[in-house]
């Protein structure tokens, strides 16, 4: 089982045990619940190319922090830290089925995806 996996099981097992963060229940839809959030994190080109470069010097990990979501009109976006040794990359948000990312910018500010696309290099 890789790190993905690892992180992903510890995910599911805070959320059947009832953590209901921000009121933010999450549905056992396919058996996996969350897994295509950290997923839709893990597949973008910035963080594929990202992780290439990172996977030479430090270990790279995909964090899923069941704990913390935050609320955006009716969406619940869970935070999914991409890591490389104990340095933070980047903090996505995203919604448990995928559909919708959000980006955490310098100063904790949210931007969309495609802000975050358009923005200088980072």
């Amino acid at each position: 089982m890789g790190p993905l996996q690892v992180a992903a099981a510890l995910a599911l097992a805070l959320v059947a045990g009832g953590e209901q963060a921000a009121g933010c229940p999450v549905t056992d839809d396919t058996g996996s619940p969350l897994r295509r959030a950290v997923n839709k994190v893990k597949y973008l080109a910035e963080t594929e190319a990202w992780e290439r470069a990172a996977m030479k010097t430090a270990t790279v990990q995909y964090v899923l922090l069941v704990n913390d979501p935050i609320r955006r009109g009716k969406d619940c976006y869970w935070p999914v830290e991409a890591r490389a040794g104990s340095e933070l990359w980047h903090r996505f948000y995203v919604t448990a089925r995928g559909e919708r990312v959000l980006v955490e910018t310098a100063g904790g500010k949210l931007a969309t995806l495609d802000d975050w696309r358009a923005a200088p290099p980072r």
